[in-house]
């Protein structure tokens, strides 16, 4: 295997000749699953960095989780470019704009499933809208690996609480 050095970042990846890097993964999930939500300016991938400055982030605004502009804006209201750029970061349309809340069990992602059922839902008590003592929490009071399981939703500090 031949190591490839990449000077802008922290670490060091070991590579076959033409191997892409695996995904991040924390929690069961990988970083574009959970929006990045929980990865710090600079460890996010220069992809994510360049989607996340394109829609008005610098490294303060993204580092201290402030709400900036276009987190006021529905998905439909989003240039192509903002939306190309959110999708980048993880995001789509039911995410963004509704956290998955009016999609049935079975057509959510795996993924969300996944973080669902680590949430306490599982399809019966998701399709028939059952509260789960996950809604009684406020953000501060999950673990942060159910933090990064409400990030694959789409929710975050500030649309949580």
């Amino acid at each position: 295997d031949a190591v490839s050095w990449d000077p802008k970042c922290e670490n060091q990846v070991g590579l076959a000749s033409g191997a892409k890097p695996a995904a991040k993964k924390s929690g069961g999930f990988t970083d574009k699953e959970a929006k990045y939500e929980d990865v710090p300016w600079s460890k996010l991938p220069l992809s994510a960095r360049k989607a996340a400055k394109a829609i008005g982030f610098e490294q303060q605004s993204w580092d201290d989780k402030k709400w900036i502009d276009i987190d006021d804006k529905h998905w439909s209201e989003l240039t192509p470019e903002e939306q190309a750029e959110c999708e980048t970061l993880g995001w789509d349309a039911i995410s963004w704009d509704e956290k998955y809340e009016n999609q049935s069990w079975e057509d959510m992602p795996n993924h969300v499933q996944k973080a669902a059922e680590k949430l306490g839902w599982d399809q019966e008590n998701w399709d028939d809208d059952w509260d789960t003592p996950t809604w009684e929490k406020g953000w501060e009071e999950f673990t942060e690996e159910e933090q990064r399981c409400l990030h694959v939703l789409g929710y975050c500090m500030q649309t949580w609480d």
